[in-house]
């Protein structure tokens, strides 16, 4: 319907008529007028409005009458719309859509969406969905012929029933009726009542085949000759290692053990710092991922004992009262501090004063050029009970760690 413009007290005013009409039909003066031929070109001229071809010959015959030649063409949609396909349906390489259930059914006069639904063990909502059927189905038609979802265990929905009370009826949980169900939304508000749903996967659940006579076969990675060690590596990792790895943000001990094809319990026990729920695992460190066979083995002394583990020199000088039955020694350089040393060779505050009796609780002490035990034999009781305080976050250690390593790589020294 198009707006009647006229001139009240000097202004333009419009009035709806009640009727619609041509645009021939209004009054020359106004059809005519610079500002509405100006209104009508801006029109035409964008695809963005309501113009389209049952308006061209209207434009065409008002330009008539006022002696005008515009433009009267329909603008183009810019946009390249590609329709949705529907869950379900495929396209095959000839364009045509393909059932993936491979079954179709012929809808019949008199059919509905959920007797259909309920004859075939499907989920009504799925139906819809695949066949691009209205929510109220007031588009299906006899004849039609319809792609069946897989069929599934079905449940007809009950006044009051929600996702959650049937899921724990039906032994299964929230998250799972909704992914066998396409149509409900997430949190499940849009069950309806005296609908088919899924309460079992469609398709039902993959059983493989089991080949006669097929076994596990399994070989465990070993390495055949040990790599360098890098630095840091986390304390008690095993040497005797021909490949290292350290965790990147968002590693689990489960896929890292996974990705280096190594069981779980080998992992662990190759790096015997990471705790039993794998929580101490610490981006920066570097751990064992592909030991020698012979990780774990130990040889015997002349009285048939095992040998103990062999103690490292220190490469320094050292402070006063370290520990000479130290494994591995660690020279101090500018802006190191206690938790740094901790964090790189996943030890506590405790073991390192265990080991360096010389350094004081808070660390104030911590000399540069001076070599301490970062790996040494257990530390006695008394030890033991040595105060340990002001130790900071997890999060800020490793933060801390981080900078620390992008600095040397820079080539400078916080």
């Amino acid at each position: 319907m198009l707006m009647l413009l006229t001139v009240v007290n000097g202004e333009w005013q419009a009035a709806l008529p009640d009727r619609d009409f041509a645009l021939a039909e209004l009054p020359r003066a106004n059809l005519c007028s610079y500002c509405f031929l100006a209104l009508l070109q801006a029109i035409q001229s964008t695809p963005y409005s309501n113009y389209d071809e049952s308006f061209v010959e209207q434009y065409k015959e008002a330009q008539a009458v006022c002696g005008v030649n515009y433009p009267t063409d329909v603008k183009p949609w810019p946009f390249n719309v590609t329709e949705e396909k529907p869950v379900g349906v495929i396209t095959s390489t000839d364009g045509t859509p393909v059932c993936l259930s491979g079954k179709m059914v012929t809808v019949t006069s008199g059919q509905s969406c959920q007797g259909i639904a309920a004859e075939n063990n499907v989920a009504k909502g799925t139906l819809r969905l695949i066949n691009n059927i209205f929510p109220d189905c007031s588009n299906l038609a006899a004849g039609a012929s319809l792609c069946l979802p897989l069929s599934c265990t079905t449940y007809v929905v009950q006044p009051g029933d929600t996702c959650f009370s049937i899921a724990s009826a039906k032994g299964t949980n929230f998250r799972s009726i909704v992914s066998y169900n396409p149509s409900l939304n997430q949190d499940c508000s849009n069950l309806l009542a005296d609908e088919n749903i899924c309460v079992s996967p469609p398709g039902g659940t993959f059983t493989p085949t089991t080949i006669a006579g097929a076994g596990v076969a399994t070989s465990a990675v070993y390495a055949t000759a040990t790599a360098t060690p890098p630095s840091p590596i986390a304390r008690g990792t095993t040497r005797k290692c021909g490949k290292y790895y350290t965790p990147q943000s968002g590693d689990t001990c489960q896929q890292i053990s996974l990705n280096a094809t190594i069981t779980l319990s080998l992992f662990t026990a190759i790096n015997p710092a990471i705790d039993s729920s794998c929580s101490n695992l610490s981006p920066g460190l570097y751990y064992c991922v592909q030991p020698t066979a012979d990780w774990n083995a130990t040889t015997s002394d002349s009285s048939g004992g095992s040998t103990t583990r062999t103690t490292a020199s220190a490469p320094g000088p050292t402070p006063s009262g370290s520990s000479d039955a130290c494994y591995e020694w660690y020279t101090v350089v500018s802006g190191d501090y206690c938790y740094l040393l901790t964090q790189s060779y996943g030890i506590t505050m405790a073991q390192l004063v265990a080991w360096n009796p010389a350094l004081k609780d808070d660390c104030s002490n911590l000399a540069v050029g001076q070599a301490y035990c970062v790996d040494g034999p257990a530390a006695s009781p008394a030890m033991a009970k040595r105060a340990v305080v002001g130790e900071p976050t997890q999060a800020a250690v490793k933060r801390a760690h981080v900078l620390k390593h992008v600095g040397r790589h820079a080539g400078a020294r916080l």
